[in-house]
């Protein structure tokens, strides 16, 4: 941005075509028309041409224009990209040369007879003394927090752009930012810095009368048009601040683009809710500041959030240091968070905190346009509550933008273009006038698209969401767009989750959770739609297991339970759907010990009565999942069984694999394993030409395989499948998936297999998923295991407290699946810590509880522990028998890995 460049020495100007880079009035023009051009990137493409087609490296071009500094490439790249957008059509002629430098192409030829810039026009006179400084800069209230970054990169645009616009939504620190931008320059450079404030103004006409006040221009009664204005600037080196240009737009549009056409020397740095839209106008949109995730709780951590940090120096401000304390900082990481980190809103929400305290504001923030008011007395109007800040931006929209912005507060994040199309045609329009609404929100910074999960999704600020939301309540809309919310929300899940693809298609799904949450609160309310949320809610539960998240389905099961038996119409499908996935959230939340039994079985019931063969299906599936975490393997065999039955019947190749997948699992549990193995690779055969919904299985079976194998002595073969397991089961996208390949093969296969370092990794992989859960039935999942790599590094007293701590719960709540194996992991622990009677006692026990339950999978090994524990009394007789008993099981299962261990322990008898 430098007046006088290196280059003024010599005047001449390079042509081609109708290109003229003039080196006199430093800038570039095509057909007599300007390409505006900032300071820098001015000097580099005078390199360039000067260089006559010749490569310039890149470390030449930063050590001329940027003399004596350090400069990141990216710096230089700023300004190449600035060059090749003010080329346009022709911006081919800058050419990179990988690695190395650039290139300027094309048959320029140099002209030396460029005539100097005309003086000023005589009509507008400047004031003298036209003095450079920064003296009608504003002083900033104190230090800009947050910001390093964002100013960094606003210093290379303004080298780069000639006009820069800040656009962000009200309060974001748009005009804070440019303050700060251009009072850093005024300190570096001999550049003048001017500051219109345009905000009070509500007459476009004045616009160019401020402007021509900022800048010193005595206007007497000459035309103050923007030409006459530009002309009068004419060559001086000015910076001008345009703040607050959203209300005068087009005035301000005008204004600047003369200017930048006119005044080769002149850069211009605009605030905006929306861009000026003219030629040479580079946008930079302000951020947010920095908040942290909703799961961290360090103090330390949480301060060196930007968020954060603007709102405990505004605290100190008004309090004093010292004030807020370490117990005070996760409720203030959640009200920045709620406050979406706009600067604003959290200076006003400091001003409460100091008053009230943090848990009273944080509880309040719904609220907020009552609570956050009292901003300073000195600052605009419209930034004095959070409220005006709204209204300002509210104010400036047209009825059907309007209506727009209010339809999409339903929206509790984000919202795809189908789905604001189907919620808020009916008040905006056709689709193209909801398109243009779209367009023309997004401009004015109400709302922002996103990506998620490879889809382009538009959201609204929480602050902007919840007053938008007291609009549409005030024009008495709400009920309406409430209810075509659900309707699409209800459509959309069942569509999916009805053709099977809730797995497949898990990453869209889990996006639409927060939607599903409102469409069913709305379904439930006073003036909802029952069956609309008895429907949504049947089709959900595949996605909240999945996502680890069975204690919330089971709440939103059990609601729609009792709407159903309160006598709502419900078809007979929903009834058995609503039944079979209460069933299934209450095994994962509650346990089966908690009538998960019993509603399932009428659930099946009611399948069988009504001839549905599909609902039958789901129906068996989940008896199956029931017993097997039951730990009652006869009964999930005789289920999966019936379930092969039908699927034959049915000639359904997908759920004759599922058939082989249950049988198989079942029968490892019953210690059948060459069965077993021959099942679950005749699943995996045909995974080419399976159905999309049904590959997100795969990960199960061979996880069920990799069991097996390593039993059957095969652990080269167990490793290897239990991480494809874990792959398949990644890709899936299903945190319930990984859980499952995790818990049954990952970390026991590595256990067992003693590769410590992998089942350790394993164990922290599934506690991360399953602590965020906060489910019992996955905490003690972890417990135990985590007992087991306890044991296995010889820390028996640590492995005593987990194992306990897990199979106790578990008990309880009826999961006793691999509870035999836990409770022998806990004698041996026992055992090493000294206790053999209390260890005698849990192994009797476990024995017991395996062959009530036929999980004679692991009896073999548990047979061998009470052997060990029989000799260490003494009681070498009966030591032998229980572990001849346990190789002769072994043998049986064809289970070589606990043939090998009993074998051992026979020989030390």
């Amino acid at each position: 941005m430098q007046a006088d460049g290196a280059f003024r020495v010599a005047l001449p100007a390079y042509v081609h075509g109708g290109w003229v880079i003039d080196t006199a009035r430093r800038e570039m023009r095509n057909g007599g028309v300007v390409s505006p051009l900032g300071g820098r990137a001015f000097d580099i493409l005078h390199l360039l041409v000067s260089a006559n087609g010749h490569l310039v490296a890149k470390s030449a071009l930063m050590a001329e224009v940027w003399p004596g500094a350090i400069v990141e490439e990216n710096t230089l790249q700023v300004h190449i990209r600035a060059i090749r957008k003010a080329l346009g059509a022709d911006h081919g002629l800058l050419r990179s040369v990988w690695g190395r430098g650039y290139t300027l192409s094309g048959d320029w030829r140099r002209r030396d007879d460029t005539a100097p810039a005309a003086p000023p026009t005589a009509e507008i006179a400047v004031t003298p003394p036209f003095a450079r400084g920064s003296g009608d800069i504003p002083l900033a209230p104190g230090p800009l927090i947050g910001r390093t970054d964002a100013l960094r990169r606003l210093d290379d645009y303004l080298s780069a752009y000639r006009l820069v616009t800040l656009t962000g939504p009200g309060g974001i620190g748009k005009t804070r930012l440019a303050l700060e931008a251009a009072g850093r320059l005024a300190k570096r450079s001999d550049q003048d810095v001017r500051f219109v404030d345009l905000a009070a103004l509500r007459d476009p006409g004045v616009v160019h009368s401020a402007l021509a006040v900022a800048v010193r221009l005595d206007l007497g009664t000459a035309d103050a048009s923007p030409a006459r204005i530009a002309e009068a600037i004419g060559d001086r080196a000015i910076l001008i601040v345009l703040d607050n240009c959203e209300h005068v737009l087009e005035a301000s549009a005008s204004m600047a683009d003369a200017i930048l056409r006119r005044c080769p020397n002149v850069h211009l740095l605009a605030t905006s809710r929306e861009m000026l839209h003219i030629d040479g106008e580079f946008c930079f949109r302000v951020p947010a500041l920095d908040t942290p995730p909703e799961r961290l709780r360090d103090p330390r951590v949480l301060a060196e959030h930007s968020a954060v940090r603007l709102l405990l120096s505004q605290i100190a401000a008004q309090r004093g240091e010292g004030s807020i304390g370490d117990a005070d900082m996760p409720g203030l990481a959640a009200i920045c968070r709620r406050l979406d980190g706009i600067p604003l809103a959290l200076e006003l929400a400091a001003g409460r905190i100091a008053s009230l305290g943090t848990a009273p504001v944080l509880a309040r923030l719904d609220e907020r346009f009552s609570l956050l008011t009292g901003g300073r007395r000195t600052a605009l109007p419209k930034h004095r509550t959070l409220r005006a800040t709204l209204d300002w931006s509210y104010d400036l929209l047209d009825a059907s933008d309007q209506r727009l912005l209010r339809a999409m507060s339903v929206f509790p994040a984000s919202a795809t273009m189908d789905a604001v199309l189907a919620v808020a045609g009916n008040v905006v329009g056709d689709a193209s006038t909801v398109v243009d609404g779209l367009s023309n929100l997004a401009a004015k910074s109400m709302i922002t698209l996103e990506d998620a999960a490879g889809r382009s999704q538009w959201r609204l600020l929480e602050t902007t969401r919840a007053y938008a939301m007291e609009c549409l309540t005030e024009a008495g809309e709400l009920n309406g767009v409430r209810r075509r919310h659900a309707a699409h929300v209800h459509g959309l899940i069942v569509a999916a989750t009805s053709a099977g693809a809730a797995q497949s298609d898990l990453a869209r799904l889990e996006l639409e959770l927060d939607n599903v949450r409102a469409a069913i609160a709305w379904s439930f309310g006073p003036d909802g739609d029952p069956l609309i949320g008895v429907e949504l809610t049947a089709a959900y539960v595949p996605v909240w297991l999945a996502l680890l998240l069975a204690a919330e389905c089971a709440d939103a099961v059990r609601r729609a339970l009792g709407f159903f038996e309160s006598g709502l119409a419900v078809d007979d499908i929903s009834a058995i759907d609503l039944r079979t996935n209460l069933a299934s959230a209450m095994l994962y939340s509650l346990g089966p010990a908690d009538h998960a039994g019993e509603v399932l079985k009428r659930g099946l019931g009611l399948a069988e009565q009504s001839g549905n063969a599909e609902a039958q299906m789901r129906a068996l599936k989940a008896t199956w999942s029931l017993h097997i975490n039951e730990g009652l393997f006869e009964e999930a065999y005789q289920a999966a069984q019936r379930l092969s039955q039908l699927a034959e019947r049915r000639g359904n190749p997908s759920d004759t694999r599922a058939g082989l997948r249950f049988r198989g699992t079942a029968l490892h549990y019953l210690g059948r394993q060459t069965e077993a193995r021959l099942l679950l690779e005749r699943a995996l055969e045909a995974r080419q030409t399976s159905r999309e919904p049904e590959r997100a299985t795969w990960y199960f079976a061979r996880a069920m395989l990799a069991r097996v194998m390593l039993l059957q002595g095969d652990v080269e073969s167990a490793q290897s499948t239990a991480e494809e397991s874990l792959e398949e089961a990644h890709r899936t996208g299903s945190k319930l998936s990984i859980c499952h390949a995790l818990r049954n093969a990952v970390f026991p296969v590595a256990l067992t297999s003693g590769n410590l370092s992998r089942a350790e990794s394993a164990i922290a992989l599934l506690s991360e998923l399953t602590n965020l859960s906060g489910i019992t039935f996955w905490h003690g999942w972890a417990q135990c295991l985590q007992g087991q790599f306890e044991l296995r590094r010889g820390q028996p007293a640590r492995a005593i407290s987990l194992l306990r701590a897990g199979i106790q719960p578990r008990a309880r709540a009826g999961w006793q699946m691999r509870n035999p194996e836990f409770m022998g992991s806990l004698a041996e622990a026992l055992a090493l810590n000294g206790d053999v009677v209390d260890a005698s006692t849990t192994i009797r026990r476990a024995i017991a509880l395996a062959e009530a339950g036929r999980e004679l999978w692991c009896l073999p090994e548990l047979l061998r522990i009470a052997g060990e524990l029989r000799k260490s009394l003494g009681q070498d007789t009966e030591a032998e028998i229980c572990v001849r008993r346990a190789l002769e099981m072994a043998r049986e299962q064809g289970a070589v890995l606990w043939e090998q261990k009993a074998a051992e322990s026979l020989a030390n008898i």
